[in-house]
């Protein structure tokens, strides 16, 4: 009662005080999850943001639908809100991610960092974030192929996404508080890696030790995430908008236009994500 109420909707225009609050939440789901269920601290700690997250994004969300109907709405705050989130989330989980011990690491960012290695071609079980050569492992081969598995899957994933937004208002908390904890552990691997190599080239073989871990490219991620993860922004406000519009039994036409809106920007998104993961980004790196 105390966490969920520690920042209200006048203070979003704060960014700052969004990120802090973020970052605290983060780090108090984090720990809370790694005390009750440390065995499964990754996902726990997720649940525990999104808890967190709920009453001011089910508040913000009834603003927007608000706007909407007095043709006073603006895309930007709604998504400013959930970029500085994710923001915060990140940052928070790379800065544990260096910081914290090894043994610890793999205790707790063990489905993320079983994800990264799928990201980066090795085997493993994937979660939401796919690329080219898990598509060639369900057959897909030529460019094509591979365009469209990947295409589906992210589909698929901003389809979810609004429907958990839809069904539980903050839905959406959940799927973008995942990305973040990936792209953290995906960038604090590098991280890590490098300061591993520094260490080692030093011959400072206590930090190089501390440090070591498995390294991957995240380059490609990095080029086409931010279509993709934009898309899954505005995905989330879709449904959050039309969930609290469901529960006023609000079924005005603005709504229902602003919300098809949304989610043909966020499909389209996608497609281009999906566009530049295949046809762009192996020419860049």
């Amino acid at each position: 009662m105390v966490l969920e109420h520690l920042i209200n909707l006048g203070e979003l225009k704060k960014p700052y005080l969004l990120f802090i609050y973020a970052s605290l939440i983060t780090i108090v789901s984090v720990s809370l999850a790694f005390l009750i269920f440390p065995k499964n601290t990754g996902l726990v700690s997720l649940f525990f943001i999104t808890i967190a997250f709920l009453p001011i994004t089910s508040g913000l969300l009834r603003k927007c639908e608000r706007e909407i109907k007095q043709n006073k709405f603006e895309y930007g705050s709604i998504l400013k809100f959930y970029f500085i989130f994710f923001l915060g989330i990140t940052t928070t989980f790379f800065t544990l991610f260096v910081t914290l011990p090894k043994d610890v690491i793999f205790l707790i960012f063990y489905e993320q960092i079983e994800t990264t290695k799928v990201i980066s071609g090795e085997v493993g079980d994937a979660f939401l974030v796919v690329n080219a050569e898990i598509a060639k492992c369900y057959g897909a081969t030529s460019a094509k192929d591979i365009f469209l598995f990947i295409l589906q899957n992210n589909l698929k994933v901003l389809y979810t996404c609004i429907l958990l937004s839809l069904l539980f208002s903050t839905g959406a908390i959940f799927i973008i508080s995942w990305n973040s904890s990936v792209v953290a552990a995906a960038i604090g691997m590098i991280a890590r890696s490098s300061i591993y190599e520094f260490a080692r080239m030093h011959a400072f073989e206590k930090l190089a030790s501390y440090f070591a871990i498995y390294s991957i490219s995240i380059a490609s991620l990095m080029i086409h995430g931010f279509f993709e993860l934009s898309a899954y922004f505005i995905g989330g406000v879709a449904g959050g908008i039309l969930s609290v519009a469901t529960v006023n039994r609000d079924y005005a036409p603005e709504i229902a236009k602003r919300v098809l809106l949304l989610i043909l920007v966020a499909s389209i998104l996608i497609l281009l994500g999906a566009f530049i993961e295949v046809y762009i980004t192996p020419l860049t790196i």
